[in-house]
């Protein structure tokens, strides 16, 4: 014969179950939320080149841009909202001050073509996968489209450097980590 589970047992499975159906029923509701609410539901990320330079930089939206094509470029690191950046689950990389996707202009595989923030449409031009290539957190971020990796154009450490897509080689210019951001400027 079995024995009933004890109270702190049933309790913690009951709460279990209230957390699964919540689960549920909040992942099955229609959402309306802006890119505003989704940005301030994740933790925002400094996306940081291994390239080398004097300073850490950024991936960063030129300009502090909302516009639809506004270009992407490596500038030093600042915390401005421009340079924060979130992963969707479906693998794009969306700007938090633009509310925008990290996006390869008209679906181009052509090496040297710069990326720029557009409205999230769910193309594959705005997809993108992570590839560990160091132990310490160090990745390739490849265009699922065009299978091509962003890359700081030349390995220029200068400000204002176009952020663009090439050939993946093993190249600093190509790798990227995260950062936490510690402030918000922008």
């Amino acid at each position: 014969m079995t024995r009933p589970p004890s109270a702190p047992v049933r309790r913690t499975v009951a709460a279990a179950a209230a957390l699964a159906v919540a689960g549920t029923l909040a992942l099955a509701a229609p959402t309306t939320a802006t890119a505003t609410d989704r940005a301030a539901a994740v933790t925002p990320v400094e996306v940081i080149t291994a390239n080398p330079s004097g300073a850490q930089k950024c991936l960063d939206v030129t300009a502090q841009g909302t516009a639809d094509g506004t270009r992407v470029q490596q500038w030093t690191c600042n915390g401005g909202t421009n340079q924060q950046w979130y992963w969707t689950d479906a693998g794009e990389l969306v700007g938090v001050a633009s509310g925008k996707c990290l996006d390869i202009p008209a679906g181009s595989k052509d090496e040297g073509v710069q990326a720029i923030v557009w409205t999230c449409h769910g193309g594959a031009n705005q997809k993108w996968t992570q590839t560990l290539v160091h132990h310490a957190g160090v990745y390739n971020l490849t265009n699922v489209n065009s299978g091509l990796n962003l890359d700081v154009r030349g390995g220029d450490p200068t400000d204002g450097t176009p952020v663009v897509q090439s050939r993946p080689q093993p190249s600093l210019s190509q790798w990227w980590f995260y950062g936490t951001v510690p402030t918000v400027r922008g």
